[in-house]
């Protein structure tokens, strides 16, 4: 934990804390204002999916069939809680006192 010491440690953790991990959480929350729940958990199931194809194609880590497995599951997930269930007619969303 000495790189902490560092100026070029100093850096990555005040980066890591504010600029990769607050920031976007932020966004995240200030968005959900304005987005469907089902498309919001939609998004959030997809964050895994997202971040293994990066890790397998842009850093080349390895994958085993397993890794496949879950990718294809998340899809179908995906796919699945896609659907329209009400017979194609569309749902109004109701307005939560309180809430814009």
């Amino acid at each position: 934990m000495s790189w902490l010491l560092t100026w070029e440690g100093a850096v990555v953790a005040l980066w890591l804390g504010r600029g990769a991990t607050a920031v976007p959480y932020l966004l995240w929350i200030r968005s959900l204002r304005t987005t469907a729940a089902s498309s919001a958990t939609a998004v959030g199931l997809a964050e895994p999916l997202t971040a293994t194809a990066l890790g397998i194609f842009l850093l080349d880590e390895g994958f085993i069939v397993w890794t496949i497995a879950g990718m294809v599951a998340i899809v179908v997930g995906l796919m699945l809680i896609s659907r329209d269930s009400t017979g194609g007619v569309p749902q109004q969303r109701t307005n939560v006192p309180g809430l814009p």
